[in-house]
């Protein structure tokens, strides 16, 4: 082979080469009848998903006429609560915040405190006990939640988003 056609056939047979392979590597057409692969749906929520906001609680089987302020998100693993709400000591806020793990099973709840501390009625700040399982009722209602610790006391909720 002449040295003049040596230079010209190498970069013939390498561009030949990159077309051949390009056309090997093109999807090959679906068959007819047969569908494309679907991306698989995304999990519905749980209707107890969601960030809500407190508007009303129960103590002791009375409403609180000033239930105070707070919010609660609750995903598909965990449940997040910053609440606080005055006391039945004057000057003393009660307060709580939260991080627990949570599985629902119809409408009841139970969580498994992550992390957490609160404010009792005499001011001092309590730790949660870390691993300590609580379980609720949860009732949907127009709009929320409510969460029953028993039939005294409850907190109810809006959604948010």
């Amino acid at each position: 082979m002449s040295p003049r056609l040596r230079g010209v056939t190498l970069p013939f047979v390498f561009g030949a080469g990159l077309v051949a392979g390009r056309f090997a590597q093109d999807p090959q057409p679906v068959p007819v009848g047969k569908p494309a692969a679907e991306a698989p749906a995304a999990a519905k929520p749980h209707p107890f998903q969601g960030v809500f906001r407190l508007v009303s609680r129960c103590t002791n089987g009375e409403i609180v006429q000033t239930p105070g302020f707070g919010h609660l998100a609750i995903t598909g693993r965990h449940l997040f609560l910053v609440a606080g709400a005055p006391s039945s000591t004057p000057n003393v806020l009660l307060l709580r915040s939260s991080v627990r793990t949570v599985r629902v099973k119809d409408d009841t709840m139970q969580t498994r405190v992550v992390g957490g501390w609160l404010v009792d009625d005499d001011s001092h700040v309590v730790l949660e006990e870390n691993g300590k399982e609580e379980l609720r009722r949860v009732h949907l209602v127009q709009g929320g939640l409510r969460i029953t610790e028993d039939q005294r006391n409850w907190l109810e909720f809006e959604r948010v988003e």
